[in-house]
């Protein structure tokens, strides 16, 4: 309970409204940073990226990079695959 007819102490009283934000912030929409770093670089609103630094800006693109290749070898894969069923007469008699 608070007593109004007392002052309260509000030393600090930024500092930890702040704190507690960003503790809610981190609590509620803790993303990991690598999906956030990939998000920001394919934000049109933040492809600049200037909040973040050269390594982190680095590492977002290398990122995309290790998930582009990761699908494309995907891709290949399944078309390799589909190409070899059509190819097969077993497949061919059956459907």
């Amino acid at each position: 309970k608070f007593k109004l007819s007392q002052p309260q102490n509000m030393d600090n009283l930024v500092e930890k409204v702040n704190e507690s934000l960003y503790k809610a912030l981190d609590h509620y929409w803790n993303a990991p940073l690598d999906c956030s770093l990939i998000a920001m670089l394919l934000d049109p609103c933040c492809k600049s990226m200037k909040k973040l630094d050269s390594w982190e800006r680095d590492k977002a693109i290398d990122l995309l990079r290790e998930k582009y290749d990761l699908l494309s070898i995907r891709n290949e894969s399944i078309t390799n695959l589909v190409n070899v069923e059509q190819n097969e007469p077993f497949f061919n008699n059956v459907w």
